[in-house]
């Protein structure tokens, strides 16, 4: 069933191109040709459509002189959120309109609203309009516009030490390549010089790697000569794990990832033809977005081909991977006098899908959203596995989870303009008054895509304004919301006795660190440390208290009732029954003491590493903690399945171990049992023959407790 288009109750008085999704649910959007950038926020229901537009600090002027500079006004260029929320920004292709491929790079940080300019990497003379992709570990992957010295180099950008390395050389110029990020490690790319073959970027090992025949011709409409390098269009990672191809030649394709190594190959296999344009050529997307839409269908932008070879004007239309048919739908205005080329499609939180486009003059655009008909399947949801119970304005929390990154970068386009979205957003649903809160989110522990069954966590800082009462909390990755999990916000100090339902304390889950993710100061290590030592005290303090419990219980149990007179018996409540009794819960509660006592110890543990991890965390991913990929991952997923086995094998020792002291505890308590017995029958025995009453024997000491425990007030047992 197609969706529908709907504009904005108050449209912007400027033209919108390039956009990227904040991770609290804003929208990020860059000003056609200038420096300047807007953010739009959602209403209080979460409307895009009736949202505000914020103005933002504008680019630095870090562009060559001889490149257009100092002033940096992109058109087309490379850009990205990153793991820790801010945006990352390179090269550009036109700046303020003149014709450059300049060099540039810089970070945003929404937080501050402040641009960084970044070094840019070591012997590069131009960016442009690159390809980029941001890899499962956080980094970026930059590609090269083709002026370079050397034209096949890639660079690789690490927001954690600030620095760029190698990224390896292509098997061929990676210019007008998109970029795909693959579940398996890799990324991958339909080569725009080698047609028709594609090459895919091999994490683990830093290298390009052949990935196969196409089969139809994929690119079209060549922009250099020589050496000829042609246009491309979008590539998307389908819910099946399929890459489904656009090309600008009006043809499709379906790549299927290696069920083997990584570094194999996979295969290509025809996918459906567009419809035959105005010009009598295929309707084809030469530089245009597609989109992933959470029903799993593919939003795709293709246009006739023109006397100049570009596909202009737009239509629209939605690809079912399930009957392979491209249906048409009917676009905005807009879209029929604007070129492909100057579509954006972005995907939000909502589902929905933000649209932009604008003539080539610049002079009339149009900013929609679409609203595509059916919904994701069960299965594509992001899962919470834990996430605080009681959450406090202001403070930071950690959200545990299974595909919190969803199973596809949903967005793309051609070569330039990445705005993928696949990173977890979280979202609270208050009373009507309220409405819906995002809350930001950063510090992912993966980047990557369709992490299956793996645990995975974000960060998210509840916002100061938000006012206490209950909320549904989702997490949300690529439109798709996971099922609401109810929490309460609150203003008041956090007290020690609030508990969610896992058994933790809620502060266990409270990251303890500065919002600027700054490493811990000296005064920090300091505290945490003193606290380190004040759990150890009390650890050592509740053992001693539990050994003196402990002697005391067996010298309950050791010391005989050697009274005589039956009243001085009754008086101190020691008569053979009770003191049996008492003998008894005497056991029993050193049990219960125990187990608190054990529960105790492990929560202290927890503390203790919680705070050991604390001080020496980093703002991004350690090399040591970056996820595994490539071939390297295969024998770390052999290491984990032998380990695996390994634990299991010793849980399973060691519950035979318990089982085999519980029976012999109970052995002991058995055969004690009936020494006490044969005790009380001789004496009993003894004591009839020399004409004494014999006292009674006790009843069976499990009944005697049970129903002495019945007799007990509700208050609980009674205190010895």
């Amino acid at each position: 069933m197609p969706g529908s288009w709907q504009p904005f109750n108050n449209p912007p008085g400027f033209n919108v191109d390039a956009m990227l999704l904040l991770t609290d649910g804003s929208v990020m959007c860059h000003e056609y040709e200038t420096s300047n950038w807007h953010r739009l926020v959602p209403d209080k229901n979460s409307d895009y459509a009736d949202g505000t537009f914020h103005p933002l600090a504008s680019m630095p002027n870090n562009a060559p002189v001889t490149q257009g500079g100092p002033g940096n006004a992109p058109l087309y260029f490379a850009s990205a959120v990153l793991r820790d929320g801010t945006v990352f920004c390179a090269g550009g292709e036109y700046n303020a309109g003149a014709q450059f491929d300049y060099l540039a790079a810089e970070t945003y940080d929404p937080k501050t609203d402040v641009w960084t300019p970044l070094a840019t990497p070591a012997g590069w003379t131009n960016i442009g309009d690159a390809s980029s992709c941001v890899l499962p570990d956080g980094r970026v992957l930059l590609g090269n516009p083709n002026t370079n010295s050397f034209p096949q180099a890639t660079a690789i950008w690490d927001p954690e030490s600030g620095t760029w390395s190698d990224g390896g050389a292509s098997l061929d110029l990676n210019s007008e390549e998109g970029w795909t990020l693959l579940p398996d490690g890799t990324v991958l790319a339909v080569q725009c010089t080698n047609v028709p073959n594609a090459q895919k970027y091999i994490i683990a090992t830093n290298s390009w790697v052949p990935a196969g025949n196409t089969g139809a011709t994929l690119p079209a409409r060549p922009v250099n000569v020589p050496p000829v390098i042609y246009e491309m269009g979008p590539q998307v990672l389908l819910t099946d794990g399929r890459v489904f191809a656009i090309g600008a030649s009006g043809h499709t394709a379906f790549y299927t990832p290696p069920t083997t190594l990584p570094t194999d190959p996979g295969s290509w296999a025809p996918g459906p033809d567009f419809p035959v344009g105005a010009g009598g050529q295929l309707m084809g997307a030469v530089d245009a977005p597609a989109c992933l839409l959470p029903s799993g269908n593919v939003l795709c932008v293709v246009g006739s081909i023109n006397a100049a070879s570009w596909s202009d004007p737009t239509s629209f239309f939605e690809f079912d991977p399930i009957t392979s048919v491209l249906n048409p739908i009917p676009g905005p205005a807009i879209a029929g006098i604007s070129p492909t080329y100057n579509a954006r499609l972005l995907l939000l939180p909502t589902g929905q899908v933000l649209y932009t486009s604008t003539d080539d003059s610049g002079t009339q655009f149009d900013i929609q959203i679409y609203t595509p008909g059916g919904g994701p399947q069960n299965a594509w949801r992001p899962e919470i596995t834990h996430v605080p119970r009681h959450l406090h304005a202001g403070r930071v929390y950690r959200l545990h989870g299974r595909q919190l990154n969803g199973l596809s970068q949903a967005c793309a386009y051609g070569d330039d303009q990445q705005m993928a979205t696949n990173y977890p957003l979280v979202r609270l649903w208050g009373d009507p008054t309220v409405g819906a809160v995002y809350c930001r989110t950063f510090n992912h522990s993966t980047m990557g895509v369709a992490t299956g069954t793996a645990i995975h966590h974000t960060h998210f800082e509840v916002p100061d304004h938000l006012p206490p009462g209950k909320y549904r909390l989702v997490v949300i990755a690529n439109g798709i919301a996971s099922k609401p999990v109810s929490v309460y916000a609150e203003h008041h100090e956090h007290h020690h006795d609030d508990g969610d339902e896992h058994g933790h304390d809620h502060d266990e889950e409270i990251v303890e660190f500065d919002h600027e993710e700054s490493k811990y100061k000296d005064k920090d290590a300091k505290e945490a440390k003193e606290k380190e030592k004040d759990f150890k005290d009390v650890k050592e303090k509740d053992t001693k208290e539990f050994k003196d419990k402990d002697k005391d219980c067996k010298e309950c149990e050791e010391k005989p009732c050697k009274e005589k007179d039956h009243k001085e018996c009754e008086h101190k409540g020691c008569k053979e029954k009770e003191c049996h009794e008492h003998m008894h819960y005497a056991h029993h509660e050193k049990r219960n003491e125990l187990g608190e006592l054990m529960h105790k110890v492990g929560r202290i543990a927890e503390r203790i590493e919680h705070i050991e991890g604390e001080l020496h965390r980093r703002p991004f991913i350690r090399g040591e903690e970056r996820p595994s990929v490539g071939e390297h991952a295969l024998h770390h997923r052999e290491f984990e399945r032998h380990e695996g086995e390994r634990h299991e094998h010793e849980h399973h020792e060691e519950e035979h171990r318990l089982h085999a002291e519980q029976h012999r505890r109970m052995e002991q308590e058995r055969l004690q049992e009936e020494e006490r017995r044969r005790r009380e029958e001789e004496r009993h025995g003894a004591e009839t023959r020399s004409g004494e009453p014999a006292p009674r024997v006790p009843e069976n000491p499990a009944a005697t407790h049970e129903s002495a425990q019945r007799r007990r007030a509700p208050g609980g047992p009674k205190k010895h």
